[in-house]
């Protein structure tokens, strides 16, 4: 019985049923060929040198060569095909991985290291690509291999054959319970590898953190503690797969044997002919090796059937997919309101973030949201793009409750710049151009030049089309958030939040490019929590948030009167 991970690579191979039948007809011409090389040579024996007849002998010689083209042709078409059906699946399964992992709610990421899914998507595709191969090159192979040299076994010696079956199943159990200790190691040995590779991409990625603070020589400590025990659960995993092949050998060498014993002193008793001693022989042997063909890959693909499950337990993760409803025609032009929202992060589920928090932001104005580190800032923008969902209350776009609006509709409206700005690899045009690929050339001359983009690129070799190296590295912070800032209005929003967006910037910069996003934005709603209280000033409406709470809401001349805390979040601010 297939399990539901086997059944479902299954479907992707019934996906190709035209080539997976010329494997078919080549894995049968090359079993047939070879089967039938074991019936010449008992001729060639009996018939021709027996017999001193040079006919037979050159007849089968011809014969046998035949057949080796045959087994040739065969081989060129089974390999080909197999490895082009692979290759397609693979491919086919890595793109079905990653297009779910682009789908799930990015609360799964809390949970899951960018290592591993890279492990996963790289190394583990390549295990089942190779146990897409051995399965249908070689177990396929030697199931057909073993029934029918089996059959021509028979025909031989009865006896014989008998004496050879009994041997298999004894050749089997012990088999059969290693590899699920196999399979247990290999799972272990995967999960290990995913650890090792999520370890590798976080120190690179903070590469300057660990020169900063002279943490080389306790880092490469820690790799080596972790290549240790890499190497010995690997260790222990090649130790049980050796157990498994030594043993396998042994049996079969040892059936084999007493075939041969056996059967010799029936030649001797004249109850069998050298040629049937002969054919036997071959078929025995190949008996016993696409037994231990089929044993040996009962140890081989546990390893790609535990990636297998690794892949399909990401492939297959519940997504919050929400195509079903349609919000197309749905304006988000008006007033945006929050509604006694509680909310605690799934992570940390008895720490209360938002606390019976209720505001309104207008239609059309730049609001300014400011507090204490913790109050619950960045928090209000994340639910309003529904990266998370409020456990109580509702959450108002326009008199519209966004858990009723698509994720894809409501992301369409909205612009999000994250107070640590991701930059990808390739050029600063290409990083602009992330959110709207379909932009006219025009407009973005026109948002690089409001963003003062051009004041640094100018001095790059190419301009905007110099690369900027992974992540970014090339650039200073104040640069990257000026493109985070173009990527944010190149998408033409409907709302942009910014989340300290600005905060690398100098003062002078930061009021020069706010402004410019006060004319782009219009008529448009802009939520921005500042880095600077200065900054905010000329803001329309400002909230003041402490403890998961609206403290206070008015104009920068109203709170600085009555609000304690915006009074010393501005008087920090003059002071620094």
């Amino acid at each position: 019985m297939l399990g539901p991970n086997l059944k479902e690579l299954q479907g992707y191979l019934l996906q190709h049923l035209r080539m997976l039948f010329v494997v078919s007809i080549a894995l049968i011409s090359v079993t047939m060929a070879l089967l039938s090389i074991g019936y010449i040579f008992r001729e060639l024996i009996d018939q021709g040198i027996s017999s001193n007849q040079r006919i037979i002998i050159n007849e089968s010689i011809f014969t046998i060569c035949g057949l080796i083209a045959v087994f040739a042709v065969g081989s060129f078409f089974r390999s080909y095909f197999i490895n082009l059906i692979a290759l397609k699946v693979s491919s086919k399964l890595r793109y079905d991985t990653f297009q779910n992992l682009l789908r799930i709610n990015v609360t799964a990421f809390e949970e899951i290291k960018i290592g591993d899914i890279i492990s996963r998507l790289s190394s583990d595709i390549e295990l089942v690509n190779g146990l897409i191969i051995n399965f249908l090159s070689f177990f396929v192979r030697n199931s057909i291999m073993l029934v029918g040299a089996i059959i021509f076994m028979f025909i031989q010696s009865p006896k014989l054959s008998i004496l050879t079956l009994i041997c298999i199943p004894i050749l089997l159990l012990p088999i059969l319970k290693i590899s699920k200790i196999v399979r247990k190691l290999s799972r272990q040995f995967l999960e290990k590898q995913g650890e090792f590779a999520a370890n590798i991409d976080e120190i690179f990625v903070g590469i300057r953190t660990v020169h900063a603070y002279n943490q080389q020589r306790h880092q490469t400590q820690l790799f080596q503690d972790r290549t240790l025990d890499f190497n010995n659960l690997a260790a222990n995993r090649l130790k049980t797969r050796s157990l498994f092949f030594a043993l396998a050998i042994s049996l079969i060498s040892i059936a084999l044997i007493m075939v041969v014993w056996i059967g010799s002193l029936d030649i001797i008793d004249g109850s069998m002919s050298s040629g049937k001693m002969m054919s036997f022989i071959y078929y025995a042997f190949m008996v016993g090796l696409s037994a231990g063909g089929i044993a040996e890959m009962f140890s081989e693909i546990q390893g790609p059937i535990s990636a297998l499950d690794r892949i399909l337990e990401l492939k297959n993760t519940s997504t919050n997919y929400d195509a079903d409803i349609n919000n197309e025609e749905t304006s988000l032009a008006g007033d945006i309101v929050y509604s006694n929202i509680f909310f605690s992060y799934p992570s940390r589920p008895k720490i209360t973030v938002l606390n019976n928090l209720s505001l309104k932001i207008k239609h059309g104005d730049f609001t300014a949201i400011v507090g204490k580190s913790g109050s619950g800032k960045s928090t209000l923008l994340q639910l309003l793009l529904k990266f998370y969902h409020h456990n109580t209350g509702e959450i108002l776009i326009n008199s519209q409750e966004i858990s009723h609006i698509s994720d894809h509709y409501l992301r369409s409206k909205i612009s999000y710049v994250d107070q640590a700005p991701v930059i990808f690899s390739g050029s600063i045009r290409e990083n602009i151009l992330f959110s709207n690929p379909a932009a006219k050339e025009e407009d973005i001359q026109e948002i690089i030049k409001m963003c003062d983009i051009d004041s640094f690129a100018n001095a790059l070799p190419q301009g905007i089309d110099t690369e900027i190296g992974q992540r970014g590295v090339r650039l200073s912070g104040g640069q990257k958030q000026r493109i985070a800032i173009a990527r944010a209005l190149i998408y033409n929003p409907e709302i942009l939040l910014l989340d300290e967006a600005t905060s690398a910037l100098d003062s002078e910069s930061e009021k020069a490019i706010l402004d410019n996003i006060n004319l782009f934005m219009r008529d448009k709603t802009v939520i921005s929590i500042a880095h600077r209280v200065s900054s905010i000033e000329k803001a329309d409406d400002i909230l003041v948030l402490n403890e998961g709470k609206v403290a206070e809401q008015g104009k920068h001349n109203e709170l600085i009167k009555k609000s304690v805390i915006y009074k010393n979040l501005y008087s920090e601010h003059i002071q620094n």
